[in-house]
């Protein structure tokens, strides 16, 4: 029987064994749950995902009835489906790592061990890799994007690999979409805070390139981006992220990927990935600080506990209003939390009658800075 006929074949088993659920289950929502797929299909999905191709659930389904996990696809097998998927032809080739670093286009990789696949056994792998960097590289497969460090693929490849760009071609005609890195570093950000973001791309090919829309996850809100490139023009892709909060994890490295779709000649989907370092930010025992009740002539005082969770240290506090004055003293330090008091006084002879409200902000000192932070409002009754 032939590939063709096998897939048609289960393709009816599978549109069968629906109906079949569906008549059994009656009101059953859920359908029954998806084989695990090898390495090899999710690294075919993969690539499909890059090329923006709509490999369907149903042809993903069949594939797997045909190369099941007791039996994996292998990296001829893929090459061979990839090109049944994409009508072009793959190339396979043998290459060191920096070889394979300086291509620029996506490749399916043959690795040996495990490595971050922790469900391929130790006879090898295949992966979809959509961009290679010098620390990272970005893998796509049929659970989405995911980073793979650098040095953990060089140990892992196994020297062949699968790309459909002609190797000996290093600038095909066409558009094409490029940027100074893969994977940046955009540095510290606060949890809770926007920072704003853009991304410098590039039209190296020889045609215009047309950028037609950005996806990104929850905490990234694409602002606006260049959609037409001529060849050699720079544009920008204009962001604002939002990092999470994370109370229970002091700082953490958040990573956002952000999906390019254009007219590539190669890489119809692009991915690029964001690296943050998330900080939580400085935080008093109560945004609003109570004075009740302050008689004038007569000194009023409170004390407040700040946690500070990120690594800077707090200089001094700066009040907005000369009736209030403020002295900080570090209490506390440990790896990730420095707690302090911030002793408060207050003169009600100064103020002007009525409740006033008086801004503090704090002076800070390190990397996660951004000048003063305003902590914390006081609220002053005057007697």
């Amino acid at each position: 029987m032939s590939r063709l006929s096998r897939r048609i074949a289960a393709a009816l088993a599978c549109l069968l064994a629906a109906i079949a659920s569906v008549a059994v289950l009656g009101e059953a929502e859920a359908g029954p749950a998806r084989r695990p797929l090898t390495c090899g299909l999710s690294a075919l999905v993969g690539v499909s995902r890059i090329l923006a191709l709509d490999l369907g659930e149903t042809e993903v389904d069949v594939l797997a009835s045909e190369y099941p996990a007791t039996d994996p696809m292998t990296l001829l097998e893929v090459r061979q489906e990839l090109q049944v998927l994409t009508g072009r032809r793959p190339y396979v080739i043998e290459a060191t790592y920096e070889e394979l670093l300086m291509l620029d286009v996506p490749v399916v990789a043959h690795l040996v061990g495990r490595g971050s696949c922790a469900d391929c056994g130790d006879g090898g792998h295949t992966v979809a890799l959509d961009r290679l960097g010098g620390d990272w590289a970005i893998a796509v497969d049929e659970d989405g994007t995911h980073l793979i460090p650098g040095r953990e693929l060089r140990n892992l490849y196994a020297g062949h690999a699968i790309t459909l760009a002609d190797p000996t071609c290093p600038s095909p005609a066409g558009p094409r979409l490029a940027v100074d890195t893969c994977v940046a570093d955009i540095g510290m950000s606060i949890a809770g805070r926007v920072l704003p973001h853009s991304i410098v791309v590039r039209n190296e090919g020889r045609d215009p390139l047309h950028l037609d829309r950005v996806a990104t996850g929850d905490a990234v809100r694409v602002v606006g981006f260049s959609t037409e490139l001529a060849p050699g023009q720079s544009g920008l892709i204009r962001l604002a992220i939002c990092p999470e909060h994370h109370l229970d994890r002091p700082s953490e490295v958040q990573t956002y990927f952000i999906h390019v779709y254009s007219d590539d000649c190669v890489r119809p989907c692009s991915s690029l990935a964001l690296r943050s370092i998330v900080v939580q930010p400085v935080r008093p025992e109560s945004p609003v600080i109570y004075f009740p009740r302050v008689t004038p002539g007569e000194p009023a005082e409170r004390t407040v506990a700040i946690e500070c969770r990120r690594p800077v240290e707090l200089l001094d506090a700066i009040p907005s209003h000369e009736a209030l004055s403020a002295e900080i003293r570090q209490t506390r330090a440990d790896s990730f939390i420095t707690e302090y008091e911030m002793r408060l006084s207050v003169r009600a002879d100064a103020l002007t009658p009525g409740v006033s409200e008086l801004p503090v902000a704090l002076r800070l000192k390190g990397a996660a800075s951004h000048g003063a932070d305003l902590i914390a409002r006081v609220r002053v009754w005057p007697d």
